[in-house]
């Protein structure tokens, strides 16, 4: 199928593909992509521990490659350089306040973009310029935890990654769809007798957080039109903003 592409031209290549073949199409580009990967990572040797050896035993096991390399470790394992995660736009859909308990539970999404070299390809080679990632389980994501870590199960906070693709050059774009709660203050009596909440919220890597950093757009939170509702409160919000000092671990706040 791909000599066959390769012949053509775009236009007559992968646009005029069966829904079927073109899957078929994303599946060999995917494969030949994790297949070099692995073939780059096979001189770099893993170290394992038996769990039966004691700490003082020097029983490591030497392994070579890593196993499904483009999934199983972050795209900087080999450059080095720390993985920025872009968060480029953050809207809000549905919101739930209980004024007796003095918190909040938010419900949206979050549009997110990395960059991973290992998911680069040759446009002229595969006529392709986007590949849609089947799997979640096929390619590296960021986790995030929100807020206290003790507590985020007992809140509910929960994230699901949608709609993952990649482009050419390897940038890596995904929505991540969160549910979160947070307690708000109520101190600020200046509108009195109008009641006022401040409800803060804030993010950081669950994984790797010594190599990744986070980047804010600078754009404001939006509001779904087709879900949002108010219930009657005026609600506003600060523009999300990133943590920058490379001696702590990454993070997302916004109010």
């Amino acid at each position: 199928m791909l000599q066959n592409l390769t012949k053509g031209q775009l236009c007559q290549g992968v646009e005029n593909l069966r829904a079927h073949e073109f899957a078929s199409l994303e599946q060999c580009l995917y494969y030949f992509l994790a297949g070099e990967s692995a073939k780059r990572m096979k001189r770099f040797p893993i170290a394992i521990t038996p769990a039966c050896a004691s700490s003082s035993s020097k029983t490591d096991i030497f392994r070579l490659g890593i196993p499904h390399p483009i999934a199983s470790v972050p795209p900087n394992y080999l450059s080095r350089q720390p993985v920025n995660i872009k968060f480029n736009q953050i809207t809000l859909q549905h919101f739930e306040l209980n004024e007796f308990l003095k918190d909040v539970a938010i419900h949206g999404y979050m549009e997110l973009s990395w960059m991973d070299d290992r998911l680069q390809w040759s446009r002229d080679t595969w006529k392709m310029e986007k590949l849609q990632i089947q799997s979640l389980n096929h390619v590296w994501i960021p986790l995030f935890i929100a807020q206290n870590y003790d507590t985020h199960l007992k809140n509910g906070d929960a994230f699901e990654m949608r709609r993952v693709e990649t482009t050419s050059s390897g940038n890596v774009s995904a929505v991540l769809a969160f549910s979160l709660r947070t307690f708000c203050d109520d101190s600020d009596f200046e509108n009195y007798p109008d009641d006022v909440y401040k409800c803060c919220f804030s993010l950081e890597p669950q994984a790797n957080p010594d190599i990744i950093e986070f980047d804010a757009s600078g754009l404001p939170i939006f509001t779904d039109p087709k879900y949002f509702r108010d219930y009657g409160w005026k609600v506003s919000g600060t523009v999300p903003q990133a943590l920058e000092d490379p001696a702590q671990v990454a993070q997302q706040s916004r109010c």
